[in-house]
Parts: C-alpha cells; sequence; structure tokens
C-alpha cells in the first residue's frame, strides 16, 4: 500500500515542481507606507517602483525589494542595512552617506549612483554593475564584490579592505588614495586605473591586468 501510494504521488509532485510561479509584487500596505515617506523595516517591497522619489533617511532595514526600481530616487541617509536588493534597480539613485551594510545587492543595477560616503561593510555585490558610480569615501570593508562592474568609477579614499574583487572590472576606474589593503584582486581588469597614493599593502594581484 505504501509503495502504491508513493507510485502515484511522486508524478503528481513532480509536475507541481516545475508550474512556474507567477512574479507577484509587494504588499499593499507596506509599498503605501514607502510612497509616502515613512519607514517601513523588513516589508516586502519586490517588484515595486519607487524610482524618481524623494525618500531621504527612510528605513527600510531587512526588506525585501528583489528586483525593485528605485533608479533616481534621492535616498540620502536611507537605511538599507541587511535589506535584499538582488537585481534592483538603482541608477543614479542618491545614496549618499546611505547605511547598506550587509545588504544583497547582487547583480543589482548601479549605473552612475552616488554612493558618498556610504557604508557597505560586508555586503553582498557579485555582478553588480557600478560603472561611473560616485563611490568617494564609501566603507567596502570586507564587502563582496566578485566580479563586480567598477569600470570609471570615481573611488578616490573608498575603502576597500579586505574585499573581494576578484574578477573585477576596474578599469578607468580613480582609486587614488584607496584602501586597498589585504583586498583580492586576483584577476581583476585595472587597466588604466589611478593607484596613486593608494594602500596596497598585502593585496593579491594574481593575474591582474595593470597594463596602460
Amino acid at each position: 500500500m505504501k509503495h502504491r501510494f508513493f507510485r502515484y504521488i511522486l508524478p503528481v509532485l513532480g509536475v507541481l515542481a516545475v508550474i512556474p510561479v507567477p512574479a507577484t509584487a509587494g504588499d499593499r500596505a507596506s509599498v503605501a507606507r514607502v510612497k509616502a515617506g515613512e519607514g517601513c523595516a523588513l516589508c516586502n517591497l519586490r517588484y515595486e517602483s519607487f524610482d524618481e522619489m524623494v525618500l531621504n533617511g527612510i528605513d527600510l532595514r531587512g526588506s525585501y525589494l528583489f528586483n525593485a526600481n528605485l533608479s533616481r530616487t534621492s535616498l540620502r541617509n536611507a537605511n538599507f542595512e541587511s535589506a535584499i536588493l538582488v537585481l534592483a534597480k538603482l541608477e543614479r539613485a542618491d545614496l549618499t552617506n546611505g547605511n547598506l551594510a550587509k545588504a544583497n545587492l547582487q547583480r543589482a543595477a548601479m549605473y552612475g549612483a552616488t554612493l558618498r560616503g556610504a557604508n557597505l561593510q560586508l555586503a553582498q555585490l557579485p555582478g553588480a554593475s557600478l560603472e561611473a558610480a560616485e563611490l568617494t569615501h564609501a566603507n567596502f570593508i570586507t564587502a563582496n564584490l566578485e566580479k563586480a562592474n567598477l569600470v570609471d568609477a570615481f573611488a578616490s579614499e573608498a575603502n576597500f579592505r579586505s574585499a573581494n574583487l576578484r574578477g573585477a572590472f576596474l578599469r578607468g576606474a580613480d582609486l587614488t588614495g584607496a584602501n586597498l589593503e589585504g583586498a583580492d584582486l586576483r584577476e581583476a581588469d585595472l587597466r588604466n586605473a589611478n593607484l596613486s597614493m593608494a594602500n596596497m599593502s598585502g593585496v593579491n594581484l594574481q593575474g591582474a591586468d595593470l597594463s596602460g
């Protein structure tokens, strides 16, 4: 009897496993709170659009912002600590002095974003696009930036101590005075990058391209 049950139920479970689950947006009440400029920690805001808004100082700690659109949004001093921002759109967003410590920004689109003085310690940014981003004085201590795109980024005096930058694209980046102590830059593309006055103590540059 037991074997007969599994013989019939397993094919059904197999069919259910491959049925696509439709993408659903975030919680309506939470979205309304954010659009009103109110904090919303630990909220479900996935797939939502908050582009071109002014949300300075908003508290979104631990919120789920998968694939959310925050492009051109003013988020100065905003708190995204431990938030999920995987595949989020943050092109030209202003995150000056924002807190993104321990946030997951894997493959986030951040072209031209301003992160001046922002805290990204322990943040996850593998495959993220930070091309032409303003990263002056930003804190990337122990952050994961493996294969991230920082082409032409402005990162003077940024802190990348012990960061994972393996395979990162830093071509033409301004790293003047940056702290790269103990960083992993294996196989990184540093062509034409400005490393003047940068702290390179203990940096792993195995296989990195420093030409130009």
